[in-house]
């Protein structure tokens, strides 16, 4: 199995020490693109592009001056990289060094930036959103400029992996950046509350969740779904009646 996930708008740049060999991201020419166009605005810009005050666009634009193509220094694995729910749950700093080998190889994260991202690829600062409103090299936004490369490189890793699945973690903003109908099967995990006769799906648990997941199937060597569906981490458990043959719902009472 393949396990997408997305990343988390604010980052942890504290350095870890740990003693990890990081590699070099895959699209690394493509962010240096995307990285160039984000250089030539200032902090007015950043700020009305991203939608955040001047105090985080300073930050940002001077992150963006100072990111160079360059690696070898400097850079972080890109799973410490990553505050937020997702990455609490996932609590990449309790693996082993096995752990973070199987890690390596069965997760990826998406990137408005970097396009996809091995847990041990190295990456510094930056902020930028796969919904950002930006038009890079003749494509109107970033899901016109990521959206094949990304999906051939994703569908390739898939088709070499044993099961032959995708297991979908990533939220929509970032998963619809992937086009890949019918090629591989495509399994996406969700987790709801119980409100009253009904479950419904609250962001915050729900992204919790989903690193839950993640650290769910690194800890226990998972690589089918039927040993996925064993998953019980605070209260949640699979859902039977509410899944299918695409979708895999877990609930919490």
């Amino acid at each position: 199995m393949i396990v997408i996930l997305s990343p988390a708008k604010t980052m942890d740049l504290s350095k870890n020490n740990l003693k990890i060999n990081t590699t070099t991201p895959l699209f690394l020419e493509e962010a240096d693109i995307i990285m160039n166009k984000l250089k030539k605005l200032e902090v007015h810009e950043l700020a009305s592009l991203m939608k955040i005050n001047e105090k985080l666009a300073t930050l940002n634009f001077i992150r963006n001056q100072d990111w160079k193509k360059f690696y070898g220094e400097n850079e972080k694995a890109s799973l410490f990289c990553f505050n937020g729910e997702v990455f609490k749950g996932l609590n990449a700093k309790e693996f082993s060094d096995e752990d973070l080998k199987f890690c390596n190889d069965h997760l990826r994260i998406l990137s408005a930036l970097y396009g996809m991202l091995r847990p041990l690829d190295g990456i510094k600062p930056y902020r930028l959103e796969m919904g950002t409103k930006i038009s890079i090299n003749n494509k109107k936004n970033l899901y016109d400029f990521w959206s094949e490369k990304l999906t051939s490189k994703i569908i390739d890793e898939v088709k070499k992996d044993n099961e032959k699945i995708l297991i979908n973690l990533a939220s929509e903003e970032y998963y619809k950046v992937l086009d890949i109908k019918h090629d591989i099967r495509q399994v996406n995990i969700m987790f709801k509350e119980r409100k009253g006769y009904n479950y419904k799906i609250i962001t915050i648990y729900a992204k919790k969740a989903r690193g839950l997941m993640v650290n769910y199937i690194v800890k226990n060597r998972i690589d089918n779904l039927e040993t996925l569906k064993n998953f019980n981490e605070e209260g949640y458990v699979f859902n039977e009646i509410l899944s299918d043959w695409n979708n895999l719902i877990f609930t919490r009472e």
